[in-house]
């Protein structure tokens, strides 16, 4: 059980890191321009 438990997590570890990869492939701009315009749109700022 705990053998077939860590081969799960170490799955799910290798799909975390294909996201950030793909995250990171983004171009950066984009990225932080979407994190901050959100989040500014929540306080009601421009």
């Amino acid at each position: 059980m705990s053998q077939a438990l860590g081969a799960e997590a170490l799955a799910a570890g290798g799909l975390v890191a294909a996201a950030a990869t793909a995250a990171v492939e983004v171009p950066a701009d984009q990225t932080v321009f979407r994190s901050q315009q959100f989040p500014n749109r929540q306080h009601g700022s421009p």
